[in-house]
């Protein structure tokens, strides 16, 4: 499929500013500046779907290739009022990340009312698109002409966050100011969208059991702010997981006390430990002993000889001072056998 539909006359004297992918990964939307004129377009790469990617490496970066005459990627400039220019430059392109809604958000810099500094484009990957000229008005001020730097659509709700150079502002049914961040610039913002659970993995170096536990997302729906000079700041608003803490018990692995050559086990108490660990190691074998501590990250925070052991019990102390708070996973191997268990500090 060969689609043409934007020249190559259309981005002379432009330079790349933003880059987006639709939810369903369809399109690329691209905002293009003219610096010298202050003035900017919107365009669209839509037909990914249309390449095989089974080919080889070479073949397909030719079918997306913008020069070959056998590409099967198109671009689409998207006209406002006729026109394929914007009066002013975009600063920023927001996708709506609710599942089934086709629109973006743009902002635009620049003091300048000959265009507004917020625009939604409905209908965005369509060929009835529409966009609309947006004007922060909140209490009978309008806020048209200030450079606006960035965009969210919020995860849950839609709610539209703004950031510009007199604060940050958010869309409801209505325009509101956020008196936290008051003529504080914010040029950057993000909500962690994505909720993961926790996740452990068994892996095996030889007989040597390797186990690792991740704590689920921390936060969840919170919104971050970057700003010009004062730092971040964490908006909890959408926030609904509250105790997610990695030394709530929800968090935690059931990681085997027993791994799984079956000879050897591990206990410990108190757990969660505040000073110091006391381990019991049954070994089935006789042999020299080493006891390892990993925090989450896979790094070995205590790496200690035990020396020979019988078989039967052994008692053994670990001290926890210095150790930053959270999970942590014990490994005590004999003789190529090994066992493991889990040590919350608090």
């Amino acid at each position: 499929m060969i689609v043409t539909r934007s020249s190559s006359a259309d981005f002379a004297n432009l330079y790349l500013r933003n880059a987006v992918i639709s939810n369903d990964g369809r399109f690329v939307y691209c905002s293009a500046v003219d610096q010298r004129a202050g003035r900017s377009m919107l365009f669209r790469i839509g037909g990914f779907e249309n390449i095989d990617f089974t080919k080889r490496n070479d073949l397909i970066s030719s079918d997306m290739d913008y020069t070959n005459g056998d590409r099967v990627l198109y671009i689409d400039t998207l006209k406002v009022n006729g026109s394929k220019w914007f009066n002013r430059a975009i600063s920023s392109i927001a996708v709506d990340p609710r599942e089934g809604h086709d629109r973006l958000v743009l902002t635009f810099e620049g003091y300048t009312e000959e265009y507004d500094n917020i625009a939604i484009v409905n209908n965005a990957s369509q060929t009835n698109y529409s966009i609309q000229g947006l004007t922060i008005n909140v209490d009978n001020n309008s806020y048209k002409n200030i450079p606006s730097y960035c965009a969210i659509v919020e995860d849950s709700t839609g709610n539209i966050y703004v950031g510009t150079a007199e604060g940050l502002f958010y869309k409801t049914t209505g325009w509101h100011a956020d008196s936290r961040l008051a003529n504080i610039p914010v040029t950057a913002m993000c909500q962690q969208t994505k909720s993961y659970p926790i996740r452990r993995n068994l892996t095996h170096t030889g007989i040597t059991a390797n186990n690792y536990a991740f704590a689920r997302t921390k936060w969840p729906r919170a919104i971050y702010f970057g700003t010009y000079g004062r730092g971040i700041f964490m908006d909890m608003t959408y926030v609904t997981d509250l105790s997610n803490d990695i030394v709530e018990a929800s968090d935690l692995v059931d990681i085997p006390t027993v791994a799984s050559t079956g000879t050897c086990s591990l206990s410990l108490y108190p757990n969660p430990v505040t000073d110091v660990a006391h381990l019991t190691l049954s070994a089935e074998t006789a042999g020299n002993a080493q006891l390892r501590v990993y925090d989450l990250n896979g790094r070995m925070v205590m790496n200690r000889n035990l020396g020979h052991v019988a078989e039967g019990e052994h008692s053994f102390s670990v001290s926890t001072d210095g150790m930053p708070k959270g999970m942590y996973l014990i490994n005590v191997s004999v003789s190529g056998h090994t066992a493991a268990a889990k040590m919350i500090v608090r």
